[in-house]
């Protein structure tokens, strides 16, 4: 394996945890109360550029069938057991408890349609059942997106997420609050354009890329 996608795994580790022990900062742990852990909250910052980076940097030509098929095998079956079974839980805990086990949210069926397919949603909200996966609208829809570089070829790809970029920028401006203009997109195509840097190795450092050590 590449060594330096192994270098990002160990990244994303240590971002992972430093989510974690965030929400752990945010809750009330086991009535020890809030603040037991003070972390930068970048890792949401950093598995969006990470997003960005892998689609093209690990990007192999293939069909846009297989190309979607992929990306939905990545997001949605995990993501339905794990609705399906809050629901079921939460099912349970009403009939024979008399309470709710997702305190955070009432759900409905309005709420189980839109946690399932994904509805775009700009930050934690009581609208979906897992609220931490507001994130996943976003990757979904950029993924929809990177249908470009499939049928157009890098450049065009690269070339059409620069435009998408300036509209942002310009929307964010303007005040506008459009989804698809949101400024989070920006960490998704600051990724992609990282990527296609250091494919082409523009950015040297010691006669070695940048991301990670030696060759690969």
């Amino acid at each position: 394996m590449d060594r330096r996608i192994d270098n990002l795994h160990i990244l994303r580790a240590v971002f992972t945890m430093g989510i974690v022990l965030n929400h752990i900062n945010e809750d009330d742990l086991a009535g020890y109360g809030r603040g037991i852990f003070s972390v930068v909250t970048t890792g949401v910052a950093f598995f969006f550029v990470l997003s960005g980076f892998l689609i093209l940097y690990t990007y192999k030509p293939m069909k846009c069938s297989d190309y979607l098929k992929k990306k939905f095998l990545r997001i949605f079956p995990s993501l339905w057991i794990y609705i399906l079974g809050t629901v079921f839980v939460d099912c349970v805990f009403r009939k024979f408890i008399g309470w709710n086990f997702t305190e955070w949210a009432d759900i409905d069926l309005k709420m189980v349609i839109k946690s399932l397919v994904c509805v775009p949603i700009i930050e934690h909200s009581n609208e979906i059942i897992i609220p931490p996966a507001w994130t996943l609208s976003f990757e979904v829809w950029f993924y929809l997106i990177g249908v470009v570089l499939i049928f157009a070829g890098e450049k065009v790809y690269v070339g059409v997420l620069s435009a998408w970029a300036v509209l942002i920028i310009v929307s964010s401006l303007a005040g506008s609050n459009l989804f698809l203009l949101n400024t989070l997109f920006l960490e998704l195509i600051m990724g992609v354009i990282i990527a296609c840097i250091v494919k082409k190795n523009v950015i040297q450092h010691k006669g070695a890329p940048l991301i990670g050590w030696g060759g690969g």
